[in-house]
């Protein structure tokens, strides 16, 4: 059913980003104070760039460090010593840039870097400078772009706008040194209530004539069939739209929330749950929530438990999205619950530590059972009028949802067995053999070769291509790697087939770097078609070798991506694809580290950057064979050149072993605004230390 995969399409978001939080730690920063105050200041920069200017960063006040400012405890201000003093004249002179810039989104992003890094040295300035960042959004200018459509339009609905996209960044930020600001600032934002009134009837296709016959006598069916079809993906669209997470003021302020609450649950689980209460209030559930509550439930359960309970009755309050509600409540409590529950479980099994996520709790269980009977049993709506294509859909799926619930209440609720048993029997007891048969179908997941088959008889070349991509991935999860790829050849669109096949190579190839398979896992890099992706992995699979100290294979793999990237044209993605590079063999070898660098920046100087989504649009006529890694973020991204480079593991990295080095590299970048992202990054990684880089090159 269509709204089933709509649903279900949703709720994946919802997933992924629970796996992304699982997987990764929290961004909050405990830094170390420097002890490696092993040279004298050098002589500042002659770059017209970087000229120093002084700060009052010797006369600060005490400052609280990352983590006990996230928990509101008061800590000593760090000591400035000669190179941490060089390195806050950097910060100074970058912000002080900035302000000239023309593109406001990338002013903001390097004041909110700069205003982090100064934090523990000047936290008033600090405060004032995340303060301004924050205001400057509502004003910023943004290039308007043509609109986007198909997947593409479907990616960026919930990825938000350059503004709110923006606003997340700054507000993550901000978290990580002071919570409680973040939330002061979030207040600041319009809390208009969801305005339910507006119709868009006027934008309903017109049937008036779809029972009429034409001119000709042509029999109306297929045409009439069409238009609710027409209609029938409109209202879902619709309604799809609706769950946007930046849809309206309150679910905008609600996500700001949630974000704040996975921001924290590493340092306070408390006041983690707490702001992910605030979010409940403010706009109900949405996409985030699941990230947050599981990542509590590693924590403390008894916390996320409660949470839950919450979570309930707010999804009690709100019906219009009750089976979003579901979909995203039900893992939780039922861990063998439908698609969304199997969807995780395939994730995990890239951590298997992160399976614990997925036990029962006998009591979280039956409060989900019971909430479910009160919306899909007692409160059930009267039979849907056949002229309103969300009530057909929502009464069909809600029935779809009670068969596959059936099982958990025999098991979790048995009292209420019964009563559901009923309510089945009376809502298919008009259905003809057909409608059952494929009802019994929707009550387990769908083999692959039962998508396969789906696929086949299908009668659309999107439909065809959709269930072969579903296909693909079962077999993928199932570990049938071979099957997987076969399937991924079917799919007609070129661009989704050639976007599926690196998904399965990358997938292949980082499944066997988590068993320590590093030599299959190369064999399967190798695969890969886009050379970013490619590169990427070997760059994974390089870092892995000097983990198991195995530096020589480690270069090994390095120089092999380098020849890759050799062959490519100066641009954006060879410039990723070396900076990435650059980070893992500085590890290794600083002075090779730097030549890798400089190679990266050169790419960079040769690039003519397009500074919106409607210039990246029309470059794409010129160059047919772009990264689909690149293409993707340049969707989400907005800001070309800016968003796509990664500086702080490469320069970071490189500052550390030589600082005025590192810092003359960033400064050479043309762009400004680049360059203050990469000069910013050599002054994070002198602020910000880490164990030092490896001064004597391997033997190769």
């Amino acid at each position: 059913m269509y709204f089933t995969r709509v649903i279900y399409t949703f709720t994946f978001f919802a997933f992924c980003a629970v796996f992304a939080v699982a997987q990764q730690p929290r961004q909050i920063e405990k830094t170390p104070e420097r002890s490696d105050a092993k040279r004298e200041e050098t002589k500042t920069s002659s770059d017209p760039m970087q000229t120093p200017k002084p700060t009052q960063a010797e006369s600060a006040p005490s400052k609280p460090d990352a983590v006990r400012q996230a928990a509101g405890n008061k800590a000593a201000s760090k000591k400035i010593t000669p190179d941490t003093r060089r390195a806050l004249d950097v910060v100074e002179n970058v912000y002080a840039l900035s302000r000239g810039f023309d593109d406001d989104r990338a002013r903001i992003k390097v004041q909110v870097r700069a205003a982090d890094l100064l934090w523990d040295y000047d936290e008033a300035r600090a405060r004032r400078f995340f303060d301004e960042s924050f205001h400057a959004i509502e004003t910023m200018k943004v290039t308007p772009a043509p609109a986007p459509q198909g997947e593409m339009a479907f990616l960026l609905m919930f990825a938000g706008t350059p503004q709110t996209q923006l606003r997340s960044e700054v507000l993550r930020f901000i978290a990580r040194r002071d919570a409680k600001l973040a939330a002061q600032l979030i207040e600041t934002l319009p809390q208009a209530a969801k305005d339910a009134s507006k119709d868009e009837t006027q934008n309903k296709p017109d049937e008036s004539n779809a029972n009429q016959s034409d001119a000709n006598g042509a029999t109306p069916n297929k045409d009439a069939k069409d238009a609710k079809a027409e209609k029938r993906n409109a209202a879902a669209e619709k309604y799809l739209r609706s769950l946007s997470p930046f849809g309206d003021p309150a679910r905008e302020r609600a996500t700001y929330f949630m974000q704040l609450a996975a921001n924290l649950v590493e340092v306070d689980t408390v006041r983690a749950a707490e702001f992910a209460r605030r979010g409940l209030r403010e706009g109900g559930l949405n996409f985030l929530f699941p990230s947050v509550l599981y990542a509590l439930r590693l924590k403390d359960p008894n916390i996320s438990d409660a949470l839950y309970n919450e979570a309930l009755d707010a999804a009690r309050r709100d019906r219009e999205n009750l089976q979003l509600n579901i979909s995203l409540l039900a893992p939780y409590a039922l861990p063998d619950y439908g698609g969304t529950a199997k969807m995780m479980r395939s994730m995990f099994d890239l951590n298997p530590q992160l399976k614990t996520m997925l036990t029962s709790n006998t009591n979280v269980a039956a409060n989900f059972l019971e909430f479910a009977y009160g919306a899909l049993v007692e409160d059930a709506n009267a039979a849907p009028t056949s002229d309103d294509p969300m009530s057909v859909m929502s009464a069909q799926t809600n029935l779809q949802t009670l068969r596959q619930l059936l099982p958990s209440y025999e098991k979790y609720l048995p009292a209420r067995a019964a009563a559901v048993r009923q309510r089945l029997d009376e809502k298919t007891s008009g259905l003809s053999n057909a409608e059952r048969e494929e009802l019994a179908k929707n009550d387990r997941e769908m083999s692959v070769s039962e998508l396969t088959q789906k696929a086949e008889k299908a009668k659309t070349p999107l439909e065809k291509d959709l269930y072969y991509r579903q296909a693909a991935m079962k077999a993928l999860s199932e570990g049938d790697e071979d099957k997987s790829l076969d399937l991924v050849e079917r799919i007609a669109d070129a661009k989704q087939r050639d976007l599926f096949r690196s998904i399965v190579r990358v997938q292949m190839a980082t499944r066997a770097v988590g068993k320590g398979e590093l030599e299959k896992a190369l064999r399967s890099a190798r695969e890969i078609e886009d050379p970013f992706q490619r590169a990427g992995i070997f760059a994974f699979i390089a870092q892995k070798f000097v983990e198991k100290k195995e530096t020589a294979q480690a270069m090994s793999v390095v120089d092999e991506a380098l020849q890759l990237t050799g062959k490519l044209d100066d641009g954006e993605m060879k410039t990723q694809t070396l900076l990435l590079l650059a980070a893992s063999v500085a590890r290794i070898d600083s002075e090779r580290g730097f030549e890798v660098t400089r190679a990266a920046i050169n790419s960079l100087n040769n690039t003519e950057f397009k500074t919106s989504r409607a210039d990246a649009e029309k470059g794409e006529k010129k160059d047919e064979k772009k990264s689909n890694a690149a293409e993707a973020a340049r969707a989400v991204g907005g800001l070309m050149g800016v968003d796509l480079f990664d500086f702080d593991a490469s320069f970071g990295a490189l500052a550390r072993a030589d600082f005025e080095h590192a810092l003359a590299l960033a400064q050479s970048i043309q762009k400004r605004e680049i360059s203050a992202f990469a000069q910013l990054a050599a002054a994070r990684g002198k602020l910000v230390p880490l164990p030092p880089v490896a001064k004597t090159a391997i033997v190769r």
